[in-house]
């Protein structure tokens, strides 16, 4: 995500600066919807091969709500593999936590260079 922006910085920090955060901030929203749909349907994938549940839906659904720590309970693991279910939990928790991190700093290094050429004027 930095080196996309990075090699579009002097583009970036040209006027106007209102526009071009704007639109940062959508394409790096957009690539962290995309990395948290990934991961959960790399989840679900995984638990519809190993059986289960019935549904790609409902293998979905599970992902999804573990993967959120949103956990509604409705749709649950049988009882050997409710580790698994841990496991993707805390992976969403990681994986949430990262990508706003990056998202942040991808916005902040766009601000910052956008103030730098502001202040030269």
């Amino acid at each position: 995500m930095m080196r996309f922006f990075h090699k579009r910085e002097a583009w970036m920090v040209r006027e106007p600066f209102d526009l071009k955060l704007i639109v940062a901030m959508i394409i790096a929203s957009l690539w962290v919807l995309f990395i948290i749909t990934a991961s959960v349907t790399v989840w679900a994938t995984a638990f519809r091969w190993l059986g289960l549940f019935s549904t790609i839906e409902e293998s979905v659904y599970f992902s999804l709500t573990v993967f959120t720590t949103l956990g509604f309970g409705d749709v649950l693991l049988p009882q050997e593999w409710r580790i698994l279910g841990v496991i993707a939990a805390v992976n969403g928790l990681i994986n949430v936590g990262v990508l706003t991190a990056i998202l942040i700093e991808t916005l902040r290094h766009i601000g910052e260079g956008q103030r730098q050429r502001r202040n030269r004027r």
